[in-house]
């Protein structure tokens, strides 16, 4: 599949790859739909239409959302709706002001402002000082709505649990700071929107100029641990374009160089990246299909991960599967990679969320609540496990 994307100009969009012998979901331009299927078919390799058409979905989505007025405070912010990049922005600094305590104290963080001027907001949540620390992004592909959305939720559900003396929560934020950026790539996910004026629902890159004619550097191709190798594509058109050196896209060389920063100072255990679709829980390497450093970490970084799959499972019946990134397909330069190698966090993960496919990136509103509840129950077990080293 990926010799034929070479064939046709890097032009099909991967929502999905996996490994041999489990279904795989690609986006094809109308001037690319006939001749794919002539080349599946001298291939034999087996395929279906899943969507014909995928407009009248983003068309009922956008009239869902200009149907509605943007929340203005935090008491009016709807945590199963999906929210402009702005009012994301805008829930950090309110949800910041509203629940910091002399208990459990909320930092707003400034990381820096993305490619066209806009704000990169982080918060700090800490019980003290000098703790170790654990890292959660999210957004960091524009068109993965319900990530940001997810993350926010965590947020907003771990900081209650807290306040109301969860264990796991309570030892957690006695034990760690957790630094949390909800909206990685706030250029990106504007262009998805429809308060954009020129708008790309299914745009996955930032929004940097290159010295091509096509925009945007994937970030998640760019981080610098393995830059440049396997599932990463030299070609600025492509959705998995690597950039022209690592950490070249801005955004992503701002967070690098805050978090290096923090780690002068701090140990950092975790480190999770969040996204969708697929329901893995994936862990390093994501470099290469066959490198392993079994000697390390990786018996507990998968331990930890089938308990926290285990238990996001319980909750609604959706099945995780743990993986290792390289066993499920090769991506040089990625965000697991960068946690475990770069940051020094013993447990790094990326968690592609909701759902399997049937919507994909289109994944509705109505999947927010129970998506939050079942990461948010994942995360919490995997607080728990981490919480015995420490």
């Amino acid at each position: 599949m990926m010799d034929l994307d070479e064939q046709f100009f890097e032009d099909l969009d991967f929502w999905k790859t996996s490994p041999v012998g489990e279904p795989s979901q690609v986006m094809v331009p109308p001037m690319h739909v006939d001749k794919l299927k002539e080349a599946l078919e001298e291939l034999q390799i087996e395929f279906g239409v899943h969507i014909d058409n995928l407009q009248p979905l983003i068309d009922e989505e956008t009239r869902a959302i200009t149907s509605r007025e943007e929340a203005t405070t935090l008491a009016s912010f709807n945590y199963n709706v999906y929210h402009s990049a702005q009012g994301i922005l805008n829930w950090v600094t309110d949800f910041r002001k509203a629940e910091s305590s002399s208990s459990l104290n909320i930092k707003e963080i400034n990381v820096g402002t993305t490619v066209q001027g806009r704000q990169i907001k982080a918060l700090k949540i800490s019980t003290g000082s000098g703790r170790r620390a654990a890292y959660t992004q999210g957004g960091i592909h524009a068109r993965e709505w319900v990530s940001p959305a997810t993350v926010i939720n965590l947020i907003k559900k771990f900081v209650a649990a807290f306040k109301s003396g969860d264990s796991v929560a309570t030892q957690f934020f006695k034990k760690f700071d957790w630094y949390v950026i909800p909206l990685f790539n706030v250029d990106g996910y504007h262009y998805t929107r429809p308060e954009s004026s020129y708008r790309d629902r299914m745009w996955r890159k930032n929004r940097q100029s290159s010295s091509s004619q096509c925009t945007g550097i994937d970030m998640n191709r760019n981080y610098g641990f393995k830059w440049g190798g396997s599932g990463s594509s030299s070609n600025p058109c492509s959705e998995t374009y690597r950039g022209e050196y690592a950490y070249q896209a801005r955004e992503l060389r701002l967070v690098k160089d805050w978090l290096l920063n923090l780690k002068k100072s701090q140990t950092f255990m975790i480190h999770v990246d969040v996204h969708s679709y697929s329901q893995y829980w994936v862990y390093p390497y994501s470099y290469t299909y066959s490198q392993y450093d079994r000697t390390r970490d990786h018996y507990d970084l998968g331990r930890v991960a089938e308990a926290a799959t285990n238990a996001l499972t319980a909750v609604h019946g959706k099945r995780y599967t743990v993986k290792t990134s390289g066993d499920w397909y090769p991506a040089a330069g990625a965000s697991e990679d960068f946690g475990y190698e770069i940051l020094g966090a013993k447990y790094s993960y990326t968690v592609e969320m909701r759902d399997t496919g049937h919507y994909g990136f289109e994944l509705p509103e109505n999947q927010i609540k129970p998506c939050g509840e079942e990461t948010y129950a994942g995360f919490r077990e995997m607080f728990r496990q981490v919480l015995k080293e420490v």
